[in-house]
């Protein structure tokens, strides 16, 4: 059995009342990439996780954010 945390960074699209202003990244910085994500970008992570290749992955936060965050 594995357990891994995957946690998006700023993903593009609708946001929806609830969720905040958006706009400005912390600091006034940006992302190391140049654009927000898109769902696909996490969708694509988490596929790898769940196929075979994955499976030898356990116990890691995934970072998917185009560089927004970097421990």
């Amino acid at each position: 059995m594995t357990a891994n945390l995957v946690v998006p960074g700023r993903i593009g699209g609708n946001r929806s009342a609830t969720s905040g202003a958006g706009g400005a990244f912390p600091g006034g910085g940006h992302l190391l990439v140049g654009h927000e994500g898109e769902p696909r970008n996490v969708a694509e992570f988490v596929r790898i996780l769940a196929l075979p290749a994955g499976s030898f992955t356990s116990g890691q936060t995934i970072h998917v954010n185009g560089g927004m965050y970097l421990p």
